[in-house]
Order: structure tokens, then C-alpha cells, then sequence
């Protein structure tokens, strides 16, 4: 039996799996474009190497089949490119890529039927796979510092089986349209051997990739409160130790807001839980969209909010929250008769604080002041402030009080 029938065999049984692995992906992973797109590609592949098996089994003619396995081949590395810009959030640019496979297809069946044997028919297809395959590295160049291990092996996997291809396919026009038996024998053998590797590799990282997009996902949900979709506590935790490591490190002042919104049982009484829902996702939002980039916002639990400010030292840190609490005498609840306000308990980083929960504690009692002082206030914890903010009536008080229910 000739070997390439095992080689096609392999191809179509590696085929066969990495669908039916990429079904279940695409069904029970919240339904990834690119998992069913990738899913679509590696089909194909499979009916090209189902195909080319009934030639090498000699019941198809090689030629006749040539058109056909030209076609499945660069629709199945077009989908597979997609995907990969799916991936990454790109526009498939739909038109445009089907309008360049349908013509490198066209060109390439041209080839087979006028000059079969020929550079166009043996050489074109790889310079495509090339293509394709630097088209879906360029997608994780764009991540950058961010890229995965798996990430960058993949880009470095997909370079390198460019290269291959691109030497295949530089072969074929260099041997021109007369190659002897023994130049044919060299480029088929290239292609049997690598091709196999190639695919395998590939639809292995394509699972891998998958894998590790779920790894993400699941690492994202621990740290994300599932209402407003900022940092939860622990998310907070985590960030709050990398930030005292740094700060330490680099003598950078680290400061905490706690802000609390007002009478937020009452809103949840007289207008509805979907009601605190909407002003819980507002505010969050509202929080969100005011900070610095690389300062960090999270819901903490209830109605009770954390703001990370790096780099920034306390007095900065009482003109953030002065300037948050302003803020929301304008913000939009998202239900009529619904005005929000909240109150801010401010500290920072000092020299004995072990973590979170040290600072949490000064803010927390400074954010209690606020509350028995009427409200609608920011409060510095620890270090009293004698005169009111401009333009407002009452003062930004220090705070040392016991922690306690709030009022």
C-alpha cells in the first residue's frame, strides 16, 4: 500500500477530531465565533484529505481531483485565517478575503487544468498557505506584551510554518514547468513530510488556544462582580498586594476611597431591586469612566465601592472623591425620582500596613464618619481637615472610629 495512503488517513482522522473537539468548544464555551469558524475550516480539510485519499487509493484521477482539493484547501486555510482575526476582535473583512481565496483558487485551478504539473499548479497553493498562516500571526502580534505563552509559541510555530511553505512553493517555480522525475519526487516528499506536522501542530494549538481562552475567561468571572462587570473584592485583593509591592519598591504614595451610596435600602424599597441595579450599574460605570488609567475601581460588596488610586497621595486622593461626590448631584440613575449621592472615606499607604485589610480599615471607619455626619461627605481617615471644601456647607472631618453598623 502506497505510505501516502497513511499519511492522508492520519490527516483525515486528525481532521475528524479537531472538529468534533472544536464543536464541543463552540457549544460549551459560550459560543466563540472562532471555535465554530476553525471548526468550519478543519471540515473542509478533512474532505480535501478524504479526497485526496480516494486518488492515492486510485479511484479518482489524480487530475480531475486537482481542481476540487485546490478549492477545499484555500477555503480551509481562508477559514482558519478568519478565525484567528475573530479571535483577536478583528472585522473579518469578509468581502474582501473570500474576493482574494476565490481568486487565488481560480488561478490556481487555471493552472492545474492548462499546465498540470506546472509552477502556477504546484507552487501558487503554498505561497497562499504562507499567507494565511502570516495573516493569523499578525492577529497576536497585536497583543503584545500581553501574549500568552501559548500565544507566542503559536506566532512563532506559525512564522516558521510559513517559511516552509514559502520554500515549497519557491521550489516548484524554480523547477519550472519541465521538472524532472527527481525535482517531483523532492517537492511531493517535502509536502508529505511536512504537511502532516504542519496540520496536526496547528489544529492542536488552535485547541490550545481555545483551552487557554477559557482559563482566561474562568480567571476573569473570580475577579469581576457579575452586576456592574468592575473588580469584586478579591479581584481587588490581588491588585491591592501588586500595588503595596511596587509601592514599596519604588517609594510611590498608594491611596484607598471607600465610597458608599446613600440610602440605598430606600431606593431598593420604593422603586425595586431592578431599580438598585440600574444606580449600583450607573454609578460603577460613572466611577469607572473618572479615574486614571492604571488606577484600579471595584464593587466590594452591597452597595459599597473601592477605588485604588496608584501614585497618589492622600490630599490628591480627598480632591478625587470631592470631585466624584460633586459629580453625582448630575448623574443619571436610569430611574425617574431616583437622585444618588454617596459618602467617601479616604487613606493611604502607611509605613506598618501589611495589605487590603489595613487599609480597608482606616477608610472604612473614615467612611462611617461620613455617614453619622450627615452624608453626601468625604472624610480623611485619621487626619482631621478644619475647614469645609469650597462651596460647601459643612466640613471634611477626620475619622478614628470603631467600625459599626451604618446609619
Amino acid at each position: 500500500m502506497h505510505p501516502a495512503v497513511f499519511v492522508f488517513f492520519s490527516l483525515l482522522v486528525t481532521s475528524i477530531v479537531l472538529v468534533a473537539v472544536l464543536a464541543v468548544a463552540w457549544t460549551s464555551f459560550g459560543r466563540p465565533r472562532h471555535a465554530l469558524t476553525w471548526a468550519a475550516g478543519y471540515g473542509t480539510a478533512g474532505i480535501e484529505w478524504l479526497l485526496y485519499l480516494t486518488v492515492v487509493m486510485g479511484w479518482v484521477g489524480f487530475y480531475p481531483a486537482r481542481p476540487i482539493i485546490l478549492t477545499l484547501g484555500t477555503i480551509s486555510a481562508t477559514l482558519i485565517m478568519v478565525g484567528f482575526r475573530q479571535r483577536a476582535g478583528l472585522a473579518p473583512r469578509a468581502l474582501a478575503i473570500w474576493a482574494v481565496a476565490a481568486a487565488i483558487a481560480a488561478v490556481c485551478i487555471a493552472g492545474s487544468l492548462l499546465a498540470p504539473g506546472g509552477p502556477i499548479d504546484r507552487g501558487l497553493f503554498p505561497i497562499y498557505l504562507a499567507a494565511t498562516q502570516i495573516a493569523g500571526a499578525s492577529t497576536l502580534v497585536r497583543l503584545g506584551w500581553r501574549a500568552t505563552l501559548t500565544e507566542r509559541s503559536a506566532f512563532v510555530m506559525m512564522l516558521v510554518f510559513a517559511a516552509f511553505y514559502v520554500g515549497v512553493g519557491a521550489l516548484a517555480f524554480v523547477q519550472g514547468s519541465n521538472p524532472s522525475p527527481q525535482a517531483v519526487a523532492a517537492y511531493q516528499s517535502l509536502l508529505l513530510l511536512g504537511t502532516p506536522a504542519i496540520y496536526s501542530s496547528f489544529g492542536l494549538f488552535s485547541v490550545f488556544l481555545l483551552a487557554a481562552d477559557l482559563a482566561e475567561q474562568m480567571r476573569r468571572l473570580a475577579i469581576l462582580d457579575p452586576l456592574t462587570s468592575i473588580m469584586n473584592r478579591r479581584g481587588l485583593t490581588q491588585a491591592v498586594e501588586a500595588a503595596i509591592a511596587n509601592t514599596r519598591r519604588n517609594g510611590h504614595p498608594l491611596s484607598l476611597v471607600v465610597a458608599d451610596l446613600d440610602r440605598f435600602k430606600h431606593i431598593n424599597d420604593n422603586f425595586g431591586h431592578a431599580a438598585g441595579d440600574r444606580a449600583l450599574q450607573r454609578f460603577a460605570a460613572y466611577l469607572e469612566s473618572t479615574i486614571r488609567k492604571g488606577d484600579i475601581v471595584s464593587r466590594i460588596g452591597g452597595e459599597e465601592f473601592a477605588l485604588l488610586l496608584v501614585n497618589t497621595p492622600a490630599c490628591t486622593a480627598m480632591d478625587v472623591a470631592e470631585r466624584l461626590r460633586g459629580g453625582l448631584a448630575t448623574l443619571d440613575s436610569g430611574t425617574d425620582g431616583v437622585r444618588l449621592s454617596a459618602s467617601f472615606g479616604v487613606t493611604s499607604l502607611r509605613p506598618d500596613d501589611i495589605g487590603l485589610g489595613d487599609l480597608f480599615d482606616r477608610a472604612d471607619a473614615a467612611l462611617y464618619r461620613s455617614k453619622l455626619d450627615g452624608r453626601n461627605r468625604v472624610t480623611l481617615a485619621g487626619e482631621p481637615f478644619s475647614a469645609p471644601w469650597p462651596g460647601e456647607a459643612a466640613g471634611h472631618q477626620g475619622a478614628q472610629l470603631p467600625q459599626g453598623q451604618r446609619p
